[in-house]
């Protein structure tokens, strides 16, 4: 089963409802949920301004919250969710077999994180 091969921690923090403080700032609060997952890199682009660019697919048990806001944070780097995570489903049974999502990560000096 896959879920057997999610052996990897991570934090996945979700962002919160936006309220507003004291001083009429917005704030967005997250809160870090911690899970085993399995993370793969799909693509790694370099740039001429060493600016570098990964794509990663995320595979997580069922029923994990996951959001395109959410952030994903696994040996020590922090990467974005890019677009919806989707539940995949078993072709026979169609129970959900586990959640997949894809991950970014951005580094270098062209204005990326």
């Amino acid at each position: 089963m896959l879920t057997e091969m999610m052996t990897r921690p991570a934090v996945i923090d979700t962002p919160t409802p936006a309220t507003t403080n004291a001083l009429g700032e917005v704030e967005k609060l997250f809160t870090g949920a911690e899970v085993l997952c399995e993370l793969q890199q799909d693509d790694h682009t370099e740039t001429a301004d060493v600016a570098a660019v990964s794509t990663w697919t995320l595979f997580l048990p069922p029923g994990t919250t996951i959001t395109p806001e959410s952030r994903v944070t696994a040996g020590g780097q922090t990467f974005d969710v890019r677009g919806a995570p989707w539940e995949a489903r078993d072709p026979i049974s169609g129970a959900i077999s586990h959640i997949e999502a894809t991950l970014v990560l951005s580094t270098g000096s062209a204005g990326l994180k």
